[in-house]
């Protein structure tokens, strides 16, 4: 009896795999490229001046390229990222950022002397003292990270993109105190980020631009700089396995 369950129930096993992986085989390679490229505020402006009335942003990024290649805009940065159909996918370029969170102040050391010092402990002539020391410590990342979830539609070829992108950039120190003296000099600091992060779901048609969003970037200070902006592109190709 058991051997005739199994010679029913086999042949459906090993049918239904067989044909989930045929159909995992047959699911296409989706490859999404996303541009950031940076422009004076004025001409991003005149870019969306005129009204859109579909998605199709491609005549924008034609506009783009000749603002490139009259050095009106520069590509500041992008992303390719190829994957399977139905299979997230995530791309960096990072730099692990180490830096101290918390700082025990200077202190004295464990033998005094019997002679007064009339000398103020903080100022940077005194003797004896340590310097601020690190004690905790935090990682970031700088750089650029793209998380992209495609998903496809063939009934109305259509891409649905859920996709992360975060770009961050370590502009400066901030010095909130110094130790100083004959042996050594110590500063407490805490580092400045400038981050440009965008979270969006849209829906592009294959081979086609889309103008995602726009983001300022930061100046030589490492302040928002109002007089620029990053224009933010992205593009989705449906792509076949082999030639």
């Amino acid at each position: 009896m058991k051997f005739f369950a199994l010679s029913i129930w086999l042949p459906v096993f090993f049918c239904c795999s067989a044909s989930a992986h045929a159909e995992e085989k047959a699911k296409p390679i989706v490859r999404i490229s996303v541009e950031w490229i940076e422009m004076s505020s004025s001409d991003a402006t005149e870019l969306l001046r005129t009204p859109r009335e579909t998605t199709n942003d491609s005549d924008l990024r034609n506009q783009v390229d000749k603002l490139i290649s009259t050095d009106k805009a520069v590509m500041y940065e992008s992303k390719v990222t190829t994957s399977r159909m139905g299979k997230p996918s995530r791309n960096e370029s990072v730099r692990e950022e180490i830096y101290p969170t918390e700082y025990d102040p200077p202190s004295l050391p464990g033998t005094f002397s019997s002679e007064a010092d009339t000398t103020p402990v903080w100022t940077s002539s005194s003797k004896g003292l340590s310097g601020f020391v690190p004690t905790a410590f935090e990682t970031r990342h700088t750089g650029v990270s793209v998380e992209i979830d495609p998903s496809y539609d063939s009934e109305t070829n259509t891409f649905s993109l859920s996709m992360y992108a975060d770009m961050v950039n370590l502009v400066s120190q901030n010095k909130f105190a110094t130790y100083k003296d004959e042996r050594m000099k110590a500063d407490m600091t805490m580092p400045i980020f400038y981050t440009n992060r965008f979270k969006i779901h849209l829906i592009v048609r294959p081979g086609e631009y889309l103008l995602v969003t726009t983001l300022t970037p930061f100046d030589e200070d490492g302040k928002l700089d109002r007089a620029k902006k990053l224009v933010v592109f992205v593009r989705a190709e449906l792509l076949k396995v082999g030639g």
